[in-house]
């Protein structure tokens, strides 16, 4: 039989805010509270608060500018 699943995570919605930078995802927790991430095909939401910014950027790599 056909199924949908979708491939959404958490860890997935994490590493979309961490391409935009630590100070971009602060700057945006503190003009809105939290950051949520809504996934488009199953409507899974994930919200980001500054309490999840030291464990989402614990082992990201620093980026280049």
């Amino acid at each position: 039989p056909l199924r949908f699943e979708c491939s959404c995570s958490r860890e997935r919605s994490g590493r979309a805010l961490i391409s935009l930078g630590r100070e971009d995802v602060e700057r945006l927790i503190d003009e809105q509270g939290d950051v949520l991430i809504n996934c488009e095909f199953c409507g899974q939401q994930y919200r980001f608060g500054l309490r999840d910014v030291p464990e989402l950027f614990a082992d990201a790599t620093p980026r280049l500018h």
